[in-house]
This record gives structure tokens, sequence and C-alpha cells, in this order.
């Protein structure tokens, strides 16, 4: 396809593809849970709301930090080098933080990822941080099974409530050093504890109740905003693939402890070889959850999406863009591309078969990256 029919087919993909879509919340409640939130937390709340006239964000894990091959190249992003442009949205994980060590579990300094975070604040995108946490219990990993009296021993009057609040305390300063030049705190979106269906972490339905659950994410917002006076937090409760509602309700902590709601989902294609089951679930979700947001006046959004290895090459405009064009969504986020795994990636380099798939999906007007924003 030459350059001319190329650009063409893009526009009419993109003019065609889109129609109005019901806005999930109304200007006048596009108000942040944390009534004590600083005037840059508002701000960037009111923005992705109404970023979601214009299009969905498009996001990506740790984009500045690492990719495929390379670590820790200023400037470098493989988002960039595969549509020429930056994402509008950028994943980074805290997990490990709070254990003291130095680097998260993804072997990324948290020096690096404070200063990457101001970088992403100066060029006006937005952070999200998921917080792997270790298992305050055994030390072990995010993902290491324990008993199910691990969550309910957190709480309050739980014999490792002490242990968990000196957790909050170190994971608190890692927020109060994000700072930008004149001194104002920068508003992060915050994913802890995510996927409460899932069996994959500690925190998940295997190892506590709902109402534990709950009351484990209202203990840990609670003593971020009141003990360590933290407001330039958005909270982001996400759930893995909710095709009803109850996914989402079942462990929901009140519209007073989250601001934005999100989905996750990822394509495995050993059991759905050519994406039918996902392309489905991803609609499902969607409906779900935007459902649900705008009920409770929310941000919806796809908070971690994708194909390992995009085996697919059609996968951004066949798979997931019928599903997102249909609805309201603020932000997409696909996973990332491990700089020390040939194998572990999300988007496509240049020269993988997806990568001109890729670059039809950015070039919708409705997929938004940094310079769209």
């Amino acid at each position: 396809m030459n350059l001319y029919f190329k650009l063409t087919y893009l526009f009419f993909f993109a003019f065609f593809a889109c129609g109005d879509k019901e806005t999930i919340v109304n200007k006048d409640d596009v108000v942040t849970s944390d009534e004590h939130s600083t005037k840059e937390a508002n701000q960037l709340y009111r923005s992705l709301h109404d970023y979601m006239d214009a299009g969905i964000l498009l996001g990506h894990q740790d984009a500045l930090a690492y990719g495929s091959t390379w670590y820790g190249e200023s400037g470098r992003s493989d988002v960039k080098s595969a549509c020429g442009d930056f994402p509008a949205v950028y994943g980074w994980n805290l997990g490990k933080f709070e254990s003291g060590a130095l680097f998260n579990v993804d072997s990324v300094f948290f020096t690096d990822i404070t200063k990457l975070i101001i970088d992403v604040n100066n060029r006006k995108g937005i952070s999200v941080i998921s917080w792997y946490a270790d298992n305050p219990i055994t030390g072990n990993s995010y993902d290491a099974g324990s008993d199910k009296n691990i969550v309910a021993s957190l709480l309050p009057n739980g014999n490792n409530h002490a242990k968990y609040l000196r957790y909050l305390d170190r994971f608190a300063s890692f927020f109060l050093n994000l700072k930008n030049k004149t001194g104002e705190y920068i508003p992060v979106i915050l994913r802890p504890f995510h996927d409460y269906n899932d069996v994959s972490y500690w925190w998940g339905h295997k190892y506590c109740s709902p109402e534990e659950y709950k009351e484990l994410w209202k203990t840990t917002v609670n003593y971020l905003r009141n003990e360590k006076q933290i407001h330039h937090l958005l909270y982001l409760y996400s759930v893995y693939s909710p095709k009803i509602i109850d996914s989402v309700t079942e462990s929901y902590q009140g519209d007073k402890y989250v601001d934005i709601i999100g989905a996750d989902l990822f394509l495995n294609l050993e059991e759905d070889p050519e994406g039918n089951i996902y392309k489905k679930n991803l609609d499902r979700s969607l409906s779900v959850v935007t459902g649900f947001s705008k009920e409770h006046k929310k941000i919806p959004v796809i908070s971690c999406t994708g194909l390992d290895g995009i085996r697919i090459s059609n996968y951004f405009t066949n798979l997931v863009y019928p599903a997102i064009s249909k609805y309201s969504i603020s932000y997409i986020l696909f996973w990332r591309n491990a700089w020390n795994d040939e194998e572990h990636y999300f988007i496509p380099v240049p020269g993988h078969p997806a990568n001109d798939n890729f670059f039809e999906f950015v070039s919708n007007n409705r997929i938004l990256t940094l310079k769209k924003i």
C-alpha cells in the first residue's frame, strides 16, 4: 500500500470508526475522592475526564526506563521508535520499595523512577504507579503464596499491623519526594492491590475475604492521607476481566476511596489462538467498567493489557480498537517491553510483523500520544 492510500485509509478508519459517545462523568461531577486533594491532583483528574472527549490516551509500562534490547538510555522509548511519538501515559512499578530495596522487581532503580516521573510531568504526560508489594509476612515476592490470615493480620488490631505501617512509611516517602521545580507535589495515579479476583497475589481472593481486602485498601488510603498528609494521589481500582458487575462490586471499597475504575486483561494464545475470546472479553469488561463508572461518577480505563510477543500481526486494529472504540474511556496501558528478555514485549519494534499495524492504530486520531495532548 503506497503512502497516499495508506494515509487515506487511516483518515477514513478514524473518521467512521468513532461516533459520539455518552460522557461517563458530567463535568460538574469531576471531583476526586480526597476532599483535600491538591489543585494539581484535581487538575489531573479533570484532564483525564476531558481527554475522553478527544479520544483514548496511549500508555506503556516503563516506557522511558528500558525497552527491547536497551536499558537506561535517555530519550528512548519503544513506542517512539514504532510510531514517532512518546506515549501519553507511563506506568511504573514501586514493588520492593516498601522493603528498602534500591531497585524494583524489573531492576529499575527507584531514584531513576523518581527522575523519570518528574520528566514525564515536565512533558505534560501522566504517570501511573502500580504497587507489586512484597509479602509483608514472609518477605517473599508479591506472587508468593501465604496462609489465609495474611491480610487479616495487617489490619488494625492484627498482629502484623505495626509491621504493615512500617511498609507504608517507606512507601509514603517515595511520594513525598515527587515535586516539580517550584516545589508543588506532582500528581500521580496509584494502582495498589490490583486484581483481587485473581489468585496470583497475596492480597487476592485466595488469601482474604472481600471485606478484608476492602479494609486493607481503606487502611492504606487513610494512612497515606491522614497520617502522611499525601493528597496528590488518584486511586485506581482495577479488576481482571470483569465480565459481570459482581466482579467489580464484590471488592469495591467505596466512592470515598477510589477515583478511577480499571479493567486488566491479557491475551493468552494457548487458550485463544485467534484472539476471539480476548476481543469478546475486552468488550464485556469495558461494558461493565464504563457502566459502573457512570453510576459511581468515576473515570474508566484499561489499566493493563496486551499480547506478549504480539504474535497476531493485526492485534491492535482488529482486536483492540473495535472494542475500545465503542466506549468512552480515558486511557489504555500496554504492558512492558523487557530489556533482558527478547521474547517478552507488548509494543512492537521497527521490523516486527505487527509494527505497521501498531502504526495504523496510533495514527488514528482517537488514539492520543503525547504530541496529541
